[in-house]
């Protein structure tokens, strides 16, 4: 499909103003022989740091390090590969995006990369579509966007950072991939309006404290990919029943509290779900509690 770029800054959004094609994000002007020659098929890459339209983007060799306009309906130029984070100047170690007034951020189909708190403390952003593109979510790109309902992660997606979404307390609901392969630490951690998740078949380990504190989660399928689930990974979900939850056979316990602590009041073990039942234990020559699936003893 043809198009026409802005050889400035590479962006493809122009608008036939006042006789001129005027670029959106430069403000660059050509006339209509001019714009003739920008009229391309496929895709341009810009290399080199790029001057935007009342400096309201930070972008450097491909990277958009820092957003400095005043809209609340941002839409990042298209010569943006990477959404990253700056570090020197006034905004020194700061996400993109980090801690701004923004409500909604449409990102151009070519970004692959999504950085660390990049959307961080974005406590008005209600809406936001990652694109096909994006293979990486890094640590605490979304994470406390306490106004987020609810995120698609696409397909092409491989790796999901620690923390990327916790802290999203408005978050009801997540779609994760086939192509995700592990749930990092404290990914999905304090989304306390989060109700149920599937976690796909690609999936083989889930972090520790990954959904520590979501505690309206009421359902959550784990496949039978998954070897490792590591401490606390359930822990404060406390509206999950573990009567009707069982963990894979493929799981391989270890005797930390996988789950919330109050599954041992409900006579479930909280390292595994497995029933707590009274049992002759050898080793102790007595009665007690004992978990029939991980072995673990109760007072």
């Amino acid at each position: 499909m043809k198009a026409i770029r802005c050889e400035l800054c590479g962006n493809n959004q122009l608008i036939k103003k006042d006789g001129f094609f005027q670029c959106e994000y430069c403000g660059t002007k050509y006339t209509l022989e001019e714009a003739k020659k920008l009229i391309i098929s496929g895709s341009v890459q810009v290399e080199g740091d790029v001057k935007t339209k009342d400096a309201d983007f930070i972008i450097k060799a491909g990277t958009l390090e820092r957003y400095n306009g005043e809209s609340t309906v941002v839409t990042i130029p298209g010569n943006v590969k990477k959404i990253g984070k700056i570090t020197s100047g006034e905004y020194k170690v700061k996400g993109a995006f980090e801690g701004l007034s923004i409500e909604k951020v449409i990102i151009p189909d070519n970004v692959t990369y999504i950085g660390h708190d990049a959307f961080r403390y974005c406590s008005s952003l209600t809406s936001i579509t990652i694109p096909d593109s994006v293979t990486s979510i890094e640590h605490g790109a979304f994470a406390d966007c306490t106004s987020l309902t609810s995120i698609t992660i696409p397909d092409s997606v491989t790796s999901i950072g620690n923390s990327a979404f916790s802290g999203c307390t408005s978050l009801t609901s997540v779609t994760i991939p086939d192509s995700v392969t592990s749930i990092g630490a404290y990914t999905f951690s304090g989304c306390t309006s989060l109700t149920s998740i599937t976690i796909p078949n690609s999936v083989t380990s889930i972090g520790s404290n990954a959904f520590n504190g979501c505690t309206s989660l009421t359902s959550i399928t784990i496949p039978d990919s998954v070897t490792s689930i590591e401490d606390g990974a359930f822990a404060g979900c406390t509206a999950l029943d573990p009567a009707k939850f069982q963990l894979p056979i493929s799981v391989s316990i270890s005797k930390d509290n996988i789950f919330d602590y109050s599954f041992a009041g409900k006579g479930y073990c909280y390292c595994c779900a497995g029933q707590i039942k009274h049992s002759f234990l050898f080793k102790e020559r007595k009665f007690g509690k004992k978990c029939v699936r991980c072995g673990k003893i109760y007072p």
